[in-house]
């Protein structure tokens, strides 16, 4: 069974990425993605340790399709979402190797249903958004947590939870994080 690894940026997780994880089970857990591609751009993430999906079993790599599936649903706003995996980790500009596997839950826009892009994904680390300064950096971290806000609220209802059950769970949350 794989173990946690200390050098791996998803099995110990830091500040930043705890602040950003908005759903977390007993054998996975998704958060949005920074730096991300666009917004609501999620990944899925085994807390155990896999280096890709061809080394997990049926039961993990089942219960990470299904989290991702259900966010797809929750991420589309009329024009879908795409479930994507690469087996080759990514090279970071900061020269950590994230080998840890993960799946990207891409939500579609408009652009993607006229332009005809099948799947969003960016073509290279370019594409994403990297803050270049402290301002840009606490801008996205502040969108990071409304945008984190909302998706938690859809999902909620999405599962069926009641409004009132919902406004009274997010006030105990963000109760919580002021206290």
């Amino acid at each position: 069974m794989p173990e946690k690894k200390m050098d791996c940026s998803f099995c110990q997780p830091d500040e930043d990425l705890n602040a950003r994880i908005i759903n977390r089970g007993k054998s996975i857990f998704t958060f949005l993605s920074k730096p991300r591609f666009r917004r609501n751009h999620l990944l899925v993430v085994p807390n155990e340790h896999y280096v890709g999906e061809d080394t997990m079993n049926s039961d993990i790599l089942g219960k990470i399709m299904y989290e991702a599936k259900s966010w797809a649903h929750v991420v589309d706003f009329g024009y879908g979402a795409v479930v994507t995996q690469k087996s080759q980790p990514r090279q970071p500009e900061n020269g950590i190797k994230i080998d840890h596997a993960h799946f990207h839950v891409w939500p579609r826009t408009k652009q993607d249903e006229q332009n005809g892009i099948v799947i969003p994904a960016p073509q290279s680390f370019d594409d994403f958004f990297v803050p270049s300064n402290e301002k840009e950096r606490l801008e996205l971290d502040e969108d990071i947590q409304r945008n984190k806000r909302e998706l938690r609220l859809l999902f909620l209802r999405k599962k069926g939870m009641p409004w009132p059950d919902i406004w009274a769970l997010m006030e105990k949350e963000d109760n919580r994080g002021t206290s």
